[in-house]
């Protein structure tokens, strides 16, 4: 997006914090909503924030968006992280939780490999964040599908 070394640390910075606010924010709806309600307001608040995001140039702008997309990219994940425990029998929960946290760690490396392919292919970073957006309908309902088979019982 053109911005410079100085601007995308400060994203980056304020993309953490929101991370982290989304994090108490998660865990408090958590205690009071549905896990599958949880996840649907998370995914559609990302794609909220997200689809502007491609176009803004302002870094004010962009920090705003940078912040509100922690909150449902960065804390909405431990929203996740919190939900698969209860899948699982006791014995096997460890696992359970090992191989949602490996598939996640799959698109923390394979994100960035795709979206560098992209931008070599000539696509712009506009282009890149409108792409995920059908990713992240995708996800959502594949989250919403889980969230529907029966817990776990001892």
């Amino acid at each position: 997006k053109g911005l410079s070394v100085v601007e995308a640390a400060i994203i980056q910075i304020v993309f953490n914090l929101g991370g982290v606010g989304g994090n108490v924010l998660f865990g408090l709806l958590m205690d009071k909503v549905p896990g599958t309600a949880t996840a649907i307001v998370m995914y559609c608040c990302l794609i909220v924030f997200l689809a502007p995001l491609a176009y803004v140039h302002s870094v004010a702008a962009t920090a705003l968006l940078g912040i509100a997309i922690g909150v449902f990219a960065l804390g909405g994940q431990m929203v996740i992280y919190a939900m698969v425990p209860i899948y699982y029998p006791t014995l096997m929960r460890g696992t359970g939780v090992g191989w949602s946290v490996a598939v996640g760690r799959i698109g923390s490396f394979a994100g960035p490999v795709l979206v560098g392919q992209a931008l070599r292919l000539g696509f712009g970073p506009s282009a890149i964040l409108i792409g995920a957006i059908p990713a992240l309908t995708i996800a959502a309902l594949a989250i919403v599908t889980l969230l529907k088979l029966p817990q776990a019982h001892e």
